[in-house]
């Protein structure tokens, strides 16, 4: 997706549904005939998921959600004019909501708001205020209103893994996509910081410039606009014979680290660049450009965090869309959305019934392999032992040593331990409820286990060790947590 000099409406999820029209210029046109890559034109191997990510202890789960709510608290649903489980991104006609009179002329659509969450967020191209007809050089306002969610506010990456099960749209020109871009423009604007395309397509059965049975992968980078090298990280795939992206969920995947970049749909990759040059060396860019990643790694600008977009637009001038005689707008027209709109007979019918218009989200899930993001979230616990239980307790703030004179409990491990009694603070319960996470659900639950756990563990330690015995004991014979702690009559 390009992101700059947009002229479209664009309004997100606001429930589980999420509507918008996109109409988009560009100084740069896009070509939808994928290059080949340097690195496969010099018949270099292919990265594998291993190669990419290596082993799956690398990376651990940042974020997931499966929508069985449509939770602000991960997404954020972009409102501008610049462009049952499942959520579905979803178009609708503008006309639907103000009329078709105020649509074509003498119009007005105000996206300012005094409240933080419905505010407009994007001002770029007159993005939060249009208007019809003679104000607006004889222009329709955008026809069509389409969906933009992000996880700006949530989640970032850099490095990692991102899963999305989507099923994509049926219909003449949907534009669904699923990308990222930087949280910060660390080496500047647009596409200086970077742009990663996990996937995009068209929702057209029939078009000779990619449909429904095409998708494709790209990553935008260049020092400006006009210098964007696109085409030297771009690809396509195509479905199996006789069937379509449309037609069955699937899931679409991106890895990422310093090394390399990977998309991928189920098992086949889309996208595969090596970061063995940089972007400077790969674009072959010279003087008296300035090179705006001096300063980062080999992989700059994908060096940087980047968020989570994903979106269904309709229609666009820049480039997306080539020109064909199956085409009702031509790219350089100043009324391009009042000439695709009045087309609408031959465009409409196309659209899939009810939600098979839509870009279909099961579920999103990301990962990280970056030591601090992994540290700040939740992870299960692997191993649990005498001997583990015991540093830990000697290594949480706060807990003191106290002199004793009983005889030191054996570890696991056959070596004796010092006894210890546990003054446990926030931080202790912190930890202990995310080593526990993924077997205890409902926090005022979990709060109260842990303090019995905190509580019992002491005491064991002080008296004897059967408790710990007990979940050691657990733990080699594949038992749950929930049937550890009911052993221990702790409860769950």
């Amino acid at each position: 997706m390009f992101i700059h000099s947009s002229y479209c409406i664009l309004i997100a999820a606001l429930a589980t549904s999420a509507y918008g029209f996109e109409y988009r210029f560009d100084d740069t046109l896009r070509s939808s005939t994928a290059a080949s890559l340097a690195s496969a034109a010099d018949g270099k191997p292919n990265l594998t998921a291993s190669q990419v990510l290596g082993s799956e202890d690398n990376y651990c789960l940042v974020f997931e959600d499966h929508f069985n709510t449509f939770d602000l608290k991960n997404w954020q649903h972009e409102i501008s004019l610049s462009g049952d489980g499942i959520l579905y991104l979803k178009p609708t006609m503008t006309s639907a909501t103000i009329g078709e009179e105020a649509l074509k002329n003498g119009g007005r659509m105000n996206l300012y708001s005094g409240a933080p969450s419905e505010d407009c967020t994007d001002n770029s191209n007159y993005g939060c205020e249009r208007t019809s007809g003679a104000a607006a050089d004889g222009n329709y306002i955008n026809p069509i209103q389409s969906a933009r969610i992000r996880t700006i506010d949530s989640v970032t990456l850099k490095y990692g893994k991102v899963e999305v099960r989507a099923r994509l749209p049926t219909g003449d020109w949907l534009w669904p996509a699923i990308w990222m871009l930087p949280k910060y423009s660390a080496y500047g604007s647009w596409p200086a910081s970077g742009e990663i395309d996990i996937l995009e397509s068209k929702g057209n059965p029939k078009y000779a410039h990619g449909n429904t049975s095409t998708i494709m992968s790209t990553l935008h980078w260049g020092p400006n606009t006009y210098q964007n090298k696109y085409m030297l990280t771009t690809e396509q795939l195509m479905a199996k014979r006789g069937s379509t992206w449309a037609d069955d969920f699937h899931t679409y995947g991106l890895e990422w680290t310093k090394e390399g970049l990977r998309t991928y749909v189920d098992d086949d990759t889309i996208l595969q660049v090596d970061f063995d040059k940089t972007s400077w060396q790969r674009g072959e860019f010279t003087k008296p450009t300035m090179n705006p990643w001096k300063g980062g790694d080999i992989s700059a600008p994908f060096d940087q965090e980047f968020y989570l977009i994903m979106n269904l637009a309709v229609g666009g001038v820049n480039g997306y869309w080539p020109e064909d005689e199956s085409k009702p707008w031509q790219n350089d027209d100043p009324h391009a959305p009042n000439v695709f709109y009045n087309a609408k007979k031959k465009w409409l019918p196309t659209w899939g019934k009810g939600n098979k218009r839509a870009m279909a989200i099961d579920w999103v899930k990301m990962w990280s392999t970056e030591t601090d993001t992994c540290a700040s979230r939740f992870k299960p616990l692997k191993t649990l032992s005498y001997q583990n239980l015991h540093n830990r307790s000697s290594l949480f703030a706060g807990a003191q040593h106290h002199n004793d004179t009983r005889t030191p409990s054996p570890s696991a491990y056959g070596e004796s331990q010092q006894s210890v009694a546990l003054d446990m603070n926030d931080r202790d319960l912190d930890y202990l409820e995310s080593q526990n996470d993924d077997e205890i659900s409902g926090l005022s639950a979990k709060v109260n286990i842990l303090k019995n756990i905190t509580g019992k563990i002491g005491e064991e330690i002080r008296s004897g060790n059967s408790f710990i015995d007990q979940m050691v004991s657990g733990v080699e014979t594949g038992n749950s947590m929930r049937e550890m702690l009911t052993q221990a009559h702790l409860g769950v």
